[in-house]
């Protein structure tokens, strides 16, 4: 404030210019600003004397009030009031919220409300903006989605790259499906691959493979995108999404594995350089399983020998200094590409052992899985195991499906039949609906194939899980359908509505299986009584459409969980259910894992079932 100033009231314009120059700290008056070359808009609390020199917030005050306002009143006055929100404002302070950490289950339900009321007129930033934020909080609104289901088909053509990629990473975090909407998707994302950059891409086909979207033109024709632009997918984490994407949709084009693969080890020393983040294990894993899938497929080997000695090299410098999330996941990445090395591994399982007390669910299922892969001869393995049993026990509430049917299945790996460990996974899993309605049908089927594994049989608990089976019956795939079948038919579990149901999904999806689905389904059925004539006709049909072809199932990524299934193994020649494989088709698949080294299976000399009770 500056009082006795020489400037009177009523004084013109030149003169005031003058005098204004004169007053020590003032600043000179330029075009283009309030009031121009004339006189600036001044409030004089009285003659004399001037209040404000030029900055004259009392004619904005909302602007004064921006500049004085603290972050708290901001976040008071806006991101706790989402009713007073509009379809331009409301998607950036729903992201903003959720980059805060206030996103409280009864702010984001307010939030999810209003989007409901006001996403007809949002854009296209804002809709993505708005699944992003849900996505990250992991709270889906039913209502909400259904709506944005509704609004956005319509105005898709108006989505840029980022919009685009944004919408579909929220939908996975989600786990959302709508056949409409991801198919509106799929039919626009062909036109735009020349202007996505290669995280759109990654992010993109990513989501739609989670979400289990079965669209094989679309993955080909992103196939033959990132083979032109291979030079383009520099970062290792935008490489694993489409790697991963493309092994599980099972796309085979001339030289695009190849081209995967010499991208993928071009970039290995960028990915071990100094220390090794979390993502060089997943991509060792996911450049490991395009081996085996070249291999199983009559390819030339993609020969990741040099990738996973690389990997072990730099594991026996920096294996003692690995937290025990990264060493749990480095012990699932050596377990899928079998590779064993007891310096290697000691220090790996030392770090584990040391932290038993601090492993989390799917820290466990890593390690087990890993141990029955390639670890089982390491001493340490039988007292390890021991101690992952009773700390999986003592936290089985923090377990969700994947990370039970992963523990599950690398016990049964190492043929383990744990009643006590099994018996409490169970339990858990039919006491939490929420849990088993949120499975995937992957999930589901590797729970029931591990407990047929160990012939561990709970008769109210394969109730439970089939009458899951049958409501989630149309998102089976010949995998999941032959395991459950297998299952079922190798603990002697008849369920007449179950059987119905696989065989009706089965005529759905018969031009879609493999041999090693359809033998375990035809062992499931025959197991069962369950094998008409119709039916066998129908598979031996199918067999001999496929002809010569070594089709074998292959590893089914998820987004942060390992994950292996014993499809065809050393069990084969002991199994009742098999006795019907032929000799060559079992000799083709010992020929395949060992080439490939595949998915190797466990001896089971248990020729009874033990129970559990108390479900």
């Amino acid at each position: 404030m500056l009082k006795w100033s020489p400037i009177r009231y009523g004084t013109k314009p030149k003169e005031f210019n003058k005098l204004w120059r004169s007053i020590p700290g003032a600043r000179e008056v330029v075009a283009g600003e309030r009031g121009g070359k004339t006189m600036p808009r001044l409030r004089l609390k009285k003659k004399g004397v001037i209040d404000e020199k030029y900055e004259n917030n009392w004619a904005n005050p909302w602007h004064a009030r921006r500049k004085r306002d603290t972050p708290d009143d901001m976040v008071k006055g806006l991101l706790y009031n989402p009713e007073g929100l509009d379809a331009g404002t409301i998607g950036p302070h729903v992201f903003r919220a959720v980059q805060f950490g206030l996103d409280e289950p009864d702010l984001m339900a307010r939030y999810a409300q209003r989007i409901t009321e006001v996403c007809s007129g949002m854009k296209p930033i804002s809709l993505g903006l708005v699944m992003v934020a849900f996505g990250r909080a992991g709270i889906a609104h039913e209502k909400m989605l259904a709506r944005l289901s509704e609004v956005i088909p319509g105005r898709l053509r108006f989505f840029g790259p980022v919009e685009l990629s944004m919408l579909c990473s929220g939908l996975m975090r989600l786990r959302y499906y709508n056949e409409k909407l991801l198919r509106r998707i799929a039919d626009e994302v062909p036109h735009r691959l020349p202007v996505l950059e290669p995280s759109h891409i990654g992010q993109i086909i990513y989501a739609f493979s989670v979400l289990g979207f079965r669209d094989q033109m679309l993955y080909v024709d992103i196939a033959d995108d990132v083979m032109r632009r291979i030079r383009d997918f520099t970062n290792p984490i935008e490489l694993l999404q489409v790697i991963k994407a493309l092994a599980k949709a099972e796309v085979m084009l001339p030289g695009l594995w190849e081209c995967l693969v010499d991208a993928g080890t071009s970039q290995w020393e960028e990915i071990i350089r100094g220390d090794i983040p979390s993502v060089a294990v997943q991509y060792l894993a996911a450049v490991a399983s395009i081996d085996g899938h070249l291999v199983a497929r009559g390819y030339p080997s993609a020969n990741t020998q040099d990738f996973a000695s690389a990997m072990c090299t730099v594991l026996l410098e920096k294996g003692n200094q690995l937290d025990l999330s990264l060493a749990a996941r480095a012990i699932g990445s050596l377990g899928k590409l079998h590779r064993y090395n007891e310096q290697v591994w000691s220090p790996l399982l030392e770090n584990v052992m040391s932290n038993i007390d601090h492993l989390q669910p799917d820290q466990i299922s890593q390690v087990s899985l890993g141990l029955s892969s390639a670890g089982r001869g390491h001493p340490m393995t039988t007292p390890l195991i021991a101690a992952l049993s009773a700390r999986a026990i003592s936290i089985v509430d923090d377990y969700d499906v994947w990370c039970a049917a992963n523990t599950m299945q690398g016990f049964a790996g190492l043929g383990k039949r744990d009643v006590k460990l099994f018996g409490a996974l169970a339990k858990h899993l039919a006491k939490n609906d929420k849990l088993l309605e949120d499975a995937t049908p992957q999930g589901l089927a590797s729970v029931l194939h591990s407990m047929a594994k160990v012939m561990i049989k709970s008769d109210i608990f394969l109730y439970i899980m089939a009458n899951l089976v049958i409501s989630k019956i149309s998102a089976f795939e010949g995998q999941a359908l032959g395991m459950v079948l297998y299952a079922y038919g190798r603990l002697n579990c008849y369920n007449e509505a179950l059987v119905r149901a696989c065989i009706k999904q089965l005529r759905a999806i018969i031009n879609d299986l493999n041999l090693v689905s359809i033998h375990m389904i035809s062992d499931g059925l025959k197991a069962l009584g369950a094998l008409s004539e119709d039916i066998e006709a129908l598979l031996k049909q199918r067999v001999e459409d496929l002809g010569h072809e070594t089709t074998y199932g292959v590893i089914d990524f998820d987004d942060d969980a390992e994950d292996a299934f014993d499809i065809a193994g050393e069990e084969a020649e002991e199994d009742p259910l098999t006795d019907s494989v032929q000799q060559e088709v079992v000799a083709a698949v010992e020929r395949a894992r060992v080439r490939s080294r595949g998915i190797r299976g466990t001896d089971h000399p248990y020729d009874h079932c033990s129970t559990f009770e108390g479900i």
